[in-house]
């Protein structure tokens, strides 16, 4: 059975996890120096399996006046990806979550298929994104 587990401490998260989060635009370490910085106001919560080793991790943010939840980062060992199973749990809780505080979940993703399936539907708007060069 999979859980979360708050991360009280950045550097429990493997390596492997960040080097596999498709689109970053920073480091291993940038991440690692950065989050260890504001670990006490972040949501990261480590998911962890029957044998409690870390199969991945989630951070993710609340609005309180928008009524919200932000994920921002889900990283899966790839061999947990597979079967779905862990995407299941971690949707599912969220939905759970959502309905308890009467809020709505968004999900950035850059594979928005799994979650359409399964009860997300896209957001009407844009995300706009300005480099600066």
């Amino acid at each position: 059975m999979l859980k979360f587990i708050k991360a009280t401490d950045v550097d429990l998260i493997p390596r492997r996890l960040i080097e596999h989060i498709e689109g970053r635009r920073y480091t291993v370490d940038e991440f690692y120096r950065v989050k260890r910085l504001y670990i006490s106001s972040l949501s990261i919560d480590l998911i962890v399996n029957e044998e409690n080793a870390i199969i991945g991790f989630l951070e993710y943010s609340l609005d309180e006046l928008n009524k919200e939840i932000y994920i921002n980062t889900l990283s899966i060992d790839r061999e947990y990806q597979c079967d779905g199973r862990t995407l299941d749990f971690v949707i599912n809780t969220f939905k759970l979550l959502s309905k308890k505080l009467n809020y709505n979940v968004l999900w950035h993703c850059y594979r928005p298929s799994y979650f359409l399936r399964h009860g997300f539907t896209a957001v009407k708007g844009s995300l706009l994104h300005y480099t600066c060069v």
